[in-house]
């Protein structure tokens, strides 16, 4: 018995370091996950991000990147850049009076780095064409591609279509 008596007190001690060897590793586990996950947050294009860029902006005014990419239903082609979507806009804008939008977002996601993001929904336009008379008011589905640029997340790529094919966007 007392053999088993010495036993006891060294197994238990032993169980002990175990014990605490198990509860640092979960910490240690536990911290650097947490690191992990902040660091895999850093990029500017997290959901917050692109929120926070919608929310700063003037309406219809979201930042894009200088090579863009656009493209909608009330355009013939797409275009490609900064400038060539200026001038799309401005001649789409001058067709029209009373124009209206409310715009849902569906969904969007991030990816880890928070480099990129997409984002999709609809937009409910409404407005009259200056062309015809006639009042327009149709829903568009939209795809919006996020991409950091330095420490500022801005829209990338851009595509709305008419979701209604019966009734497509006035051409300019």
């Amino acid at each position: 018995m007392a053999q088993e008596a010495q036993v006891g007190p060294v197994f238990e001690g032993t169980n002990r370091r175990k014990k605490l060897i198990m509860r640092t590793c979960l910490l240690l586990l536990g911290v650097l996950s947490f690191c992990g996950f902040a660091a895999a947050q850093d990029g500017p294009c997290t959901v917050n991000g692109v929120k926070a860029a919608k929310a700063a902006a003037a309406k219809g005014a979201l930042p894009h990147t200088a090579d863009q990419y656009f493209f909608s239903g009330a355009l013939d082609k797409p275009v490609i850049g900064t400038q060539a979507r200026s001038q799309a806009s401005a001649t789409i804008r001058a067709s029209r009076k009373n124009e209206s939008r409310v715009e849902s977002t569906g969904r969007m996601v991030a990816d880890e780095s928070g480099g990129m993001a997409y984002e999709y929904g609809t937009v409910h336009d409404s407005y009259d064409d200056l062309k015809t008379g006639q009042h327009e008011d149709f829903t568009a589905a939209y795809l919006r591609v996020w991409k950091a640029d330095g420490r500022v997340c801005k829209v990338a790529a851009e595509m709305a279509e008419p979701e209604n094919t019966n009734q497509p966007a006035a051409k300019h």
